[in-house]
């Protein structure tokens, strides 16, 4: 089967109670969109560059125009911007990514004449420092690290929208 991980958690769930499992990466990408600077770009490239993953979102008007992930290990110097590069364009294939020993890429919508703000996450977003690309250091709610639990919590809301009002009203005060 597929995701084991993922299934063995949700098996472990007590029955009745609500319950949403995600990876990280993409919690970490969701979780930077409450940085109110990330928040307010119409396109954006969003990158979470974690310890063993690298994933990458490109949000035109809040709908996803394509994505990658790569092992953040198998990025050579360069690399990481060039992909990010070709997302933003739309011109990135899946083939390059999964040749490069990554997991793949998704363009849903090419955007060749796209110029998006770059936000960047995750323990090893420093690989961006200094980049062409000028990475905004997304910090949602102060706290970088956290970004995936903020996103896990906004993904838990959009799923149990009885939840929605509670959550939003805590983060807003976080």
């Amino acid at each position: 089967g597929s995701m084991t991980r993922l299934a063995a958690v949700a098996a472990a769930a007590p029955r009745g109670l609500p319950a949403l499992l995600m990876d990280t990466a993409p919690a970490a990408v969701l979780g930077a969109l409450d940085d109110p600077r990330v928040a307010e770009q119409p396109d954006a490239l969003i990158a979470n560059v974690g310890n063993f993953h690298c994933l990458a979102f490109h949000l035109v008007e809040g709908a996803i125009a394509g994505c990658f992930e790569h092992h953040t290990g198998e990025l050579k110097p360069g690399q990481l911007e060039e992909l990010l590069g070709r997302l933003a364009s739309g011109e990135l294939t899946n083939r390059e990514v999964f040749e490069s020993m990554g997991h793949g890429a998704l363009v849903l919508r090419p955007t060749p004449e796209s110029r998006p703000f770059l936000a960047v996450t995750g323990p090893r977003r420093a690989l961006l420092r200094g980049s062409a690309l000028a990475p905004y250091f997304a910090v949602p709610h102060g706290a970088m690290m956290l970004a995936g639990c903020f996103g896990l919590l906004r993904a838990f809301a959009a799923n149990y929208p009885e939840t929605a009002e509670t959550i939003g009203a805590a983060l807003a005060t976080g």
